[in-house]
């Protein structure tokens, strides 16, 4: 539910559910796991992953508002199996079955992101478009490079961080915080054929405290320990 709220929180009051079938870019949208099994248990007593993870890749409108569920397509296994051992490790369920969430983001978003565009044409591409954003990005890395490392005992700079970002990516990113001010997610804007790209003004670039925590634990578990970026 947290998470929830900051993601809500990061788009605006102005955001709203369309029936539309037309959208303007995209938002590709990554969680920061620690702070995600901070509030949710579903496989995290024994998580072990230290790299940003995918929420989803979202059709959005430059006024806030968002296209959903704009075919009654469903989500088809068969049609991602070649990816499946990406999206297991990079598109993680921290509240369901990986299963139940994938169908949710491609039900709600994919659906939208096919409907409209020769980039994303199809299931497959959808996901895998996702995942090679991801990994183009290499958030960890430049984060790195900076000196900004997962801490439980210090805190960071959330306009470096998401300045950092912005540069590593050429476009900019914005940020969500728990109600703690711990690091929730990232997100990305892309233009309809997958160019980095400046967020819109509904799209709030920074929504943590100017002292934010980048948390190396969920807080709840042992620590995460001999991490590596990806």
């Amino acid at each position: 539910m947290i998470a929830v709220v900051a993601l809500l929180a990061l788009l605006g009051s102005a955001s709203a559910c369309t029936k539309q079938n037309t959208w303007d870019f995209f938002m590709l949208v990554m969680q920061w796991p620690p702070t995600q099994c901070m509030s949710q248990n579903y496989g995290c007593s024994t998580y072990s992953k230290t790299f940003f993870t995918l929420h989803g890749l979202w059709p959005d409108n430059v006024d806030g508002s968002y296209p959903c569920t704009c075919t009654n397509e469903q989500f088809d296994e068969n049609a991602v199996s070649s990816i499946m051992p990406e999206m297991e490790k990079f598109w993680p369920s921290y509240a369901s079955s990986d299963k139940s969430f994938w169908s949710h983001e491609w039900t709600k978003h994919g659906t939208c992101a096919t409907y409209n565009s020769t980039f994303v044409p199809d299931q497959k591409a959808f996901f895998e478009d996702a995942l090679n954003l991801r990994s183009k990005f290499s958030i960890n890395q430049a984060l790195a490079q900076a000196g900004i490392l997962p801490s439980d005992s210090s805190t960071v700079s959330s306009n470096n961080f998401v300045s950092t970002i912005s540069s590593a990516v050429g476009g900019e990113a914005a940020i969500a915080c728990d109600s703690k001010g711990n690091l929730d997610s990232v997100t990305i804007c892309v233009s309809p054929n997958l160019q980095p790209m400046a967020c819109p003004p509904a799209v709030t670039p920074n929504r943590c405290p100017s002292q934010m925590t980048f948390p190396a634990t969920n807080k709840a578990y042992a620590p995460l320990l001999n991490a590596t970026f990806a």
